[in-house]
């Protein structure tokens, strides 16, 4: 990367407005110094539009793309922080008043209710527990035994 070129300062104006003396300094530039300072620059633009193409890019990914555009942004969320953090409810099962919580938020907004980003929490046997558990989706033999009474 190309050194900043050192600035010199002169205090008069080469060339003199109106017969005032005009600004109190001005830089003299050499060429070379003026390429080194534009190569800089174009380096540092580079670098700009990189840096912010990837805030952008981190922006949508842990901000607009979990509480707009995910497939889960339907569901209503137990919590403000849900749709892009766990943290709340590892919080409230540490606490040990997660069955508490569910309840009342399955209570408030309804059988499916999202925990976090990838959480979600069901509270309905028919339209919940039955499909996921017991649906045309093929799984291993050991369901059968483990989970036998959502049949």
């Amino acid at each position: 990367m190309p050194r900043v070129p050192d600035l010199q300062l002169s205090f008069e104006h080469p060339f003199p407005v109106n017969g005032l003396p005009g600004p109190l300094f001005c830089f003299n530039w050499s060429s070379e110094r003026a390429m080194a300072l534009s190569s800089f620059l174009s380096n540092l633009s580079w670098t700009l539009s990189l840096s912010v193409l990837v805030f952008a890019f981190l922006v949508y990914r842990f901000v607009l793309y979990p509480a707009l555009f995910s497939p889960l942004c339907k569901i209503p969320h137990a919590h403000v922080l849900a749709p892009w953090t766990p943290l709340w409810i590892l919080r409230v099962r540490f606490q040990q008043r997660e069955n508490h919580i569910l309840y009342e938020s399955h209570k408030r907004l309804g059988p499916v209710v999202r925990l976090g980003p990838n959480e979600i929490s069901v509270n309905s046997y028919e339209d919940g527990l039955r499909p996921i558990y017991n649906g045309n989706f093929d799984k291993h033999r050991w369901y059968a035994n483990v989970f036998a009474n959502y049949r």
